[in-house]
């Protein structure tokens, strides 16, 4: 997918439920990405990240890969996931902030356009509530957001989604050196998740490096101004958790056709 992309998508999850530690949402992106591989036929989970209310953000694709999150949006856009039912209630502070600074961590990196258009997903699919109505209500006050509905984003490529190679779930993995592949990782196997530790990435994250994609975890509350996000990115606290872990690779193709709900 190129990058920088004009468009950022804000969905909920509805199912699963909101999760408030680690090993809570860890379980959600397993909920969700068996969701969307054994029930929806994609080759993997639709979203580019999610944001969990443990105040993390989970890779999903990535943010160069073609997602399966909003119809004719998906080869422009980053999708992202705010884990939880936002229908009634209003996502917790930390885990909205987590949002603003995987926003703008992807602009300063050079893979969401400076004037990019936010949407809401009910904006660029009809009959879906996605992304509930008070989460909806929020981000209308967020900047760069868009009340224009439906303005298809042009000749899009859908049917050209980048295919990984695949992974195990819920596997711990830390960049050692600067890449020269995108899986250039080490693998820890078995990662004790219930320690609550956290891991570092070593290499520095920039424009120029597009190989990152699936290496950016944010922890929430690092830097308040995501202006300076930018120069804090080595030091940052990060959960690595890449998908694919299920054997065959699907057909991207297929994922054109069909509805994201």
């Amino acid at each position: 997918m190129p990058n920088p992309v004009p468009y950022v998508i804000i969905h909920h999850s509805y199912i699963p439920p909101a999760c408030h530690t680690t090993s809570e949402c860890i379980g959600a992106m397993q909920s969700m990405q068996d969701f969307h591989i054994y029930e929806r036929g994609w080759n993997d989970i639709g979203y580019s990240f999610a944001v969990g209310g443990d105040g993390n953000a989970y890779t999903g694709r990535g943010w160069s890969s073609v997602g399966a999150h909003a119809p004719l949006y998906n080869s422009q856009s980053i999708g992202i996931c705010v884990i939880g039912d936002w229908r009634e209630d209003l996502p917790p502070e930390n885990q909205l902030e987590t949002v603003h600074n995987l926003i703008q961590l992807g602009v300063d990196s050079g893979y969401i356009r400076s004037d990019y258009i936010l949407h809401g997903h009910r904006q660029v699919r009809a009959n879906t509530e996605c992304p509930g109505d008070r989460l909806f209500e929020e981000i209308q006050t967020w900047p760069h957001f868009s009340s224009d509905f439906g303005k298809s984003p042009g000749q899009l490529q859908d049917r050209q989604q980048a295919k990984s190679t695949p992974m195990e779930l819920g596997s711990l993995m830390t960049r050692t050196q600067k890449p020269t592949t995108s899986n250039q990782f080490r693998m820890n196997s078995k990662p004790n998740w219930s320690s609550g530790q956290l891991y570092h990435q070593t290499d520095e994250i920039n424009a120029s490096n597009k190989k990152s994609n699936r290496s950016i975890i944010l922890r929430n509350g690092l830097k308040k101004h995501s202006k300076n996000l930018r120069k804090t990115t080595t030091n940052m606290k990060m959960i690595i958790l890449l998908h694919q872990p299920h054997g065959a690779i699907r057909d991207n193709r297929r994922e054109t056709n069909l509805m994201h709900y």
